[in-house]
């Protein structure tokens, strides 16, 4: 029979004496109560010890638990805890059989309250607990009641984790801090450095220049030196005596070593500068050796040195530049030769190493010399470095030699040391990557490397002369020019493009840096320098980046590689306008229907004193434009039903008006395709009435500064920019110059009695000085500055650029230049001649006005000392008044 409790089976009764018999009802009712019985024990029984368990437990957890432990009884009364709330100097029996509502502050406990009669269940509540028995310390508290009978509760000491948490945000706050002044710092060198790289950068550049200049300044005079003496020499005016003889060969011998230190001073200079070009062949090792110990024979047997040639067999050829190899021998033999007393031995030796992935061949320059000590050894391949000074006053020299040996080397991707002993000699050794032969295939010149024959060409095209010496790069910006309707011509080398410039007359050129022959930089002055190329636009496109030479030299534009085809065509395009017809006043036609807007734009234009003609249709602003070819088209648009869209397309296409610039008024937004079929047809669109007059009139001033002829900026007497020119591109020299730092100089000049002279000569020779005073002035300034008819007979130059010394030297010739000229009836004045006064200032961070002003108290200064003279504005000057206008 089965032991059930509460319907668990606990277990099964079984009852058998092993004999038959049938049980009466009274026996199985006995049976069945002692199985109830039974049952009821068994449950007693392990309810005994599942709470002996329990306790065990419970005792366990309230002794071990690092948090206190409370235990209540169904009405919130605390009936045990665990032992470690003694830490807080509590003891379990003073809180026993008080409610639990005592550990906690009020506010906090009708929170715990309103949690446990929600969900009966307490999960990470942030608690305050009683001041008095916690010390104000952060607790997080869990808990439950168990069959509404028990309750349970958990409190976790957080007071040392949020005061680590504290202190973690503390310091990462302070982390956060230094991390930004460490940016800020780090900002700061970057922008030092960056600046200290620039002027590093400008200084090298400097470097070169000088370097390049003074090596052909010292190697012309040089020349004529040593031709002189040859003449002298051979007696083609007499024979000379032998000490006038020895003299000469004195100056001779003097000069070519001075030409051979130019010289090197030269190379070393194109190789930093990465100018220098390898001419790569191939050639037989001996033939070179034997050709370079033949010349330098000679000079070893003049103090008796045995030259020794000794060669690698299996190394007979080599592939490498075959002049710069002889010039490192050379440089390496006659240091040997040199450095070797009489009777001594010099060997040159060569031996290639195959071991490696790249085989290499080295040479070997072994003397038995003074040697060198060890110290110097490190420096002998700087610049300028010598060993001993004792020894460079014996043997001469200054030290160049080696170090352009060493970067010879190196050009060839190969390495050079030095090993010596002093007393006992020197071995230079130098190593060079030994490749195969390489076939040199003779190129054909060509003419002309890329023809392009595109149908929609035009005969009268403007005309693009591309200098390009790399037929793939010329080949992509002839695509571009073609496509966007240009003629183009070429020109491979510095040479050629001189030639086709003056030939062809191109509308622009676009200009290559590097070049074979004559580099972009001669080529640029060349042109500039010459009357009949003077005014052709130049384009500089290069991989150099060196904007403020270009400009200086009269460049109308600088374009980095790779190519940007949208900036050249943009580019081109702008110059179309700038080189039309000129001498019109700004005038402006304006298509609007609404005579509101036609008015108030009407009267914000004419304050510019432009002429304005105004129309209501389509039709009859395009006849207008057709006939008048005004400066600008401004035309609204406002519903894409009209056919505003149209006359673009017509005012396009029409060869009278397809030049002038449109400005379209909007108060709608475009769609794309709408932006797009405009693209390439207008120069602005313009929002109706969100823009001010400001902004239009700052518009309007963009295309006088592009387009200065056609927005009437030109001086008809004198062909100079007119002063209305002047005020807009002083306004943005001074920006210029405050934002990038840049040095600037305002000159002013003005023709000395000129009222006397127009006077006495009359007024039309009076024009004519003028006129050739405007010339003398435009032949002596560089591209990038900008001179300008001020006034009568008052001349602006701007000197964007230009530190104050130099600007005071140019204003000096320029008074030099003027005195000099031979002017007709000049006699007439009081000196004589025809002088100038000119006065300078200097940017400062002073106002367009204001600097005028000190330009002008500068000029007056000079007048006011009898004129003839260059005055610079001082401080002592302030109080001074202009006299000038």
């Amino acid at each position: 029979m089965p032991l059930l409790y509460n319907a668990d089976v606990k277990g099964i009764l079984f009852i058998d004496d092993f004999k038959p018999r049938r049980f009466s009802a009274r026996q199985k009712s006995s049976v069945l109560l002692l199985s109830k019985i039974i049952a009821l024990v068994l449950e007693g029984i392990r309810l005994s010890a599942s709470s002996n368990k329990a306790d065990i437990m419970m005792e366990a957890l309230l002794t071990i638990s690092s948090d206190i432990v409370i235990i209540t009884d169904h009405e919130g009364i605390i009936t045990e805890c665990s032992k470690n709330i003694s830490r807080f100097q509590i003891d379990c029996n003073d809180i026993a059989g008080k409610p639990l509502k005592t550990l906690f502050t009020p506010q906090s406990y009708e929170e715990i309250q309103k949690r446990l009669d929600e969900k009966s269940l307490l999960k990470s509540v942030p608690v305050k607990m009683n001041p008095e028995l916690f010390d104000n310390r952060d607790f997080i508290l869990n808990g439950c009641f168990i069959n509404d009978k028990q309750g349970i509760f958990l409190f976790t000491d957080i007071s040392e984790l949020n005061a680590l948490r504290q202190e973690l945000k503390s310091k990462t706050e302070e982390l956060k801090s230094l991390n930004e002044m460490l940016e800020s710092k780090v900002f700061e060198r970057t922008e030092a450095l960056e600046r200290l790289n620039r002027e590093l950068q400008r200084a090298n550049e400097i470097k070169e220049r000088f370097i390049a200049n003074m090596s052909h300044e010292l190697r012309t005079p040089l020349n004529s030196i040593l031709g002189f003496s040859d003449v002298l020499l051979e007696g083609t005016f007499g024979s000379l005596s032998p000490n006038q003889e020895r003299y000469i060969r004195n100056i001779k011998t003097a000069g070519k070593h001075l030409l051979e230190m130019i010289n090197n001073v030269l190379d070393l200079a194109k190789i930093d500068s990465g100018r220098m070009e390898l001419q790569i062949e191939t050639f037989s090792v001996e033939d070179v050796l034997k050709e370079v110990v033949t010349t330098m024979k000679p000079l070893a047997d003049k103090k008796s040195i045995n030259l020794i040639l000794s060669l690698d067999p299996e190394a007979k050829i080599l592939t490498a530049d075959r002049v710069k190899f002889k010039q490192i021998l050379y440089n390496l033999l006659s240091n040997a030769i040199k450095f070797t007393p009489e009777g001594g031995t010099v060997e040159v030796t060569s031996e290639l190493d195959s071991s490696k992935e790249t085989p290499t061949l080295s040479f070997s320059v072994r003397d038995t010399g003074v040697g060198i000590p060890p110290d110097a050894l490190e420096k002998i391949f700087d610049e300028f470095a010598q060993v001993d000074s004792s020894l460079s006053r014996q043997y001469g020299g200054v030290g160049l030699g080696l170090a352009l040996t060493k970067k010879l080397v190196e050009l060839h991707g190969g390495k050079i040391k030095a090993e010596s002993q002093l007393g006992k000699g020197s071995t230079f050794t130098f190593t060079l990557p030994y490749t195969s032969r390489v076939e040199i295939v003779e190129e054909e010149d060509v003419l002309e490397a890329v023809t392009l024959d595109f149908p929609w060409a035009n005969e009268e095209a403007p005309l693009i002369l591309v200098v390009e010496d790399d037929p793939a790069t010329s080949e992509i910006v002839t695509l571009h020019l073609t496509q966007a309707g240009y003629r183009v011509a070429h020109a491979f080398n510095g040479e050629e493009a001189i030639q086709k410039a003056r030939s062809l007359k191109p509308f622009a050129i676009t200009l290559d840096i590097m070049l074979p022959q004559k580099d972009g930089w001669e080529v640029l002055q060349e042109l500039k320098t010459d009357e009949t190329t003077a005014d052709i636009p130049v384009i500089i496109h290069s991989i150099v980046n060196n904007r403020e030479l270009a400009f200086a030299l009269g460049a109308t534009d600088y374009l980095l590689k790779p190519l940007d085809k949208d900036i050249l065509i943009q580019t081109l395009e702008s110059l179309k306008y700038s080189r039309e017809r000129t001498g019109l006043p700004l005038t402006v036609l304006l298509i609007e229907s609404n005579d509101q807007d036609s008015e108030e734009l009407k009267t914000m234009l004419e304050e510019l004193g432009a002429v304005i003609y105004t129309a209501k249709e389509s039709k009859k602003g395009f006849d207008l434009a057709v006939a008048l070819r005004p400066n600008l088209i401004l035309l609204d648009i406002e519903d894409s039903d009209t056919d505003e869209f149209d006359i673009v397309k017509e005012l396009k296409l029409s060869p009278s008006t397809r030049d002038i610039p449109i400005f379209l008024l909007t108060s709608k937004d475009l769609t794309v395709e709408e932006r797009m079929g405009l693209l390439g047809k207008i120069e602005r669109i313009l929002k109706k009435h969100t823009f001010d007059t400001k902004e239009l009139i700052d518009h309007i001033k963009e295309l006088e500064v592009i387009y200065p002829k056609r927005a009437g900026l030109i001086d008809e007497l004198t062909g100079l920019f007119s002063h209305r020119y002047f005020n807009i591109r002083l306004a943005q020299e001074v920006e210029r110059a405050r934002r990038y730092k840049l040095p600037l100089v305002l000159v002013l000049l003005d023709i000395d009695h000129f009222e006397n002279y127009i006077k006495n000569a009359g007024a039309p020779k009076g024009n004519n000085v003028l006129k050739k005073v405007s010339e003398l002035l435009r032949k002596n300034i560089r591209g990038s500055d900008v001179i300008v008819r001020y006034g009568g007979d008052s001349f602006a130059i701007l000197l964007p650029n230009t530190p104050l010394n130099a600007g005071l030297s140019l204003s000096n010739r320029f008074n030099a230049i003027i005195k000099n000229y031979p002017f007709p009836d000049e006699h007439l004045q009081p000196k004589a001649c025809i002088t100038a006064s000119i006065g300078i200032a200097f940017y400062q961070g002073q106002t367009t006005e204001e600097l005028i002003l000190c330009a002008k108290k500068a000029l007056s200064s000079a007048k006011s000392k009898g004129g003839d003279r260059v005055e610079v504005f001082t401080e002592e000057m302030e109080a001074s008044k202009p006299d000038i206008h």
